[in-house]
């Protein structure tokens, strides 16, 4: 391994669990042979490029200085960007599968519940069901290979609790890890999974409903506002004019300004609040 693995070794103990789960290489040894190559090209065209722009307009010794300095700072960005690209991949794709988690589970229930082992039932998923289970396809694929390569079941899915992003499935394993070395309460840990995941997900709901209601009264406390507040300055401007502000200014600007900038402002929030739950 490069220089580069070992630096991110050091600064991420998990690394090679979040380069696999992220899904941005199916190994750690291709990710880290892509990056190195990439990093070394942009370090070398870094050191030249000053030379190109600036030969001759500057004298040599600190253009010698600058050019190390450009590649210096380069080392770094690439260093930067070869640590934390997998972990922003494996953040994001964890939130992507809490959606799909009760499909995971159910069929993984239903085969044990038909009576087979928690191996068979891994591998069988991988085997027959990788089509309805894509999103999982990286944990399947691993429990998969470690299991053929003759790896224990307990090792297996304790080491995919690390690579997976999904906190649901990390649980799932983590419990299916243990009752695989204890031999029992196979069903047990699956039924308190789903058990917990469900009321997480009612509890999220509930928050959700009430900051859109709470969203909402304000959103409709400012539309009976603004035309009052409209209607107020009418009579004022009635009363004493301004130079420049006439009421029907005033009235395309509300109309077409500001009643319009609430409702985009009050969209953008109700969506960002919505987005949060994935069911």
């Amino acid at each position: 391994m490069s220089l580069l693995y070992s630096i991110a070794k050091k600064i991420d103990s998990d690394f090679d669990y979040h380069v696999l789960g992220s899904g941005i290489s199916k190994s750690v040894e291709s990710y880290n042979g892509v990056m190195s190559f990439i990093t070394i090209v942009l370090v070398l065209l870094a050191g030249f490029l000053p030379w190109g722009l600036f030969y001759g307009d500057i004298p040599i010794p600190h253009l010698i200085v600058f050019s190390i300095g450009v590649s210096f700072s380069t080392v770094l960005l690439g260093i930067g960007l070869y640590i934390s690209l997998p972990l922003v991949l494996f953040r994001n794709r964890g939130a992507r599968l809490r959606p799909f988690f009760l499909l995971f589970t159910s069929s993984l229930a239903t085969r044990l519940i038909a009576g087979s082992g928690l191996a068979e039932a891994l591998l069988r998923m991988y085997e027959e069901e990788l089509e309805d289970l894509k999103e999982y396809e990286i944990e399947l694929r691993y429990i998969a290979s470690m299991l053929r390569s003759g790896k224990s079941l307990e090792e297996v899915l304790s080491d995919a609790a690390k690579l997976t992003p999904s906190i649901d499935l990390r649980t799932l394993f983590v419990g299916l890890s243990s009752a695989a070395y204890t031999g029992t309460g196979v069903l047990e840990v699956l039924s308190t999974t789903l058990t917990n995941f469900i009321h997480e997900t009612e509890a999220r709901i509930e928050h959700v409903t009430r900051s859109l209601g709470a969203l909402l009264e304000v959103f409709v406390a400012t539309s009976v506002m603004v035309p009052v507040a409209i209607g107020v300055v009418g009579l004022l401007l009635v009363f004493q004019p301004i130079p420049g502000l006439s009421f029907d200014t005033l009235l395309f600007i509300a109309t077409f300004l500001v009643v319009p900038a609430i409702s985009i402002t009050t969209i953008i929030i109700a969506d960002t609040i919505i987005s949060r739950v994935k069911i």
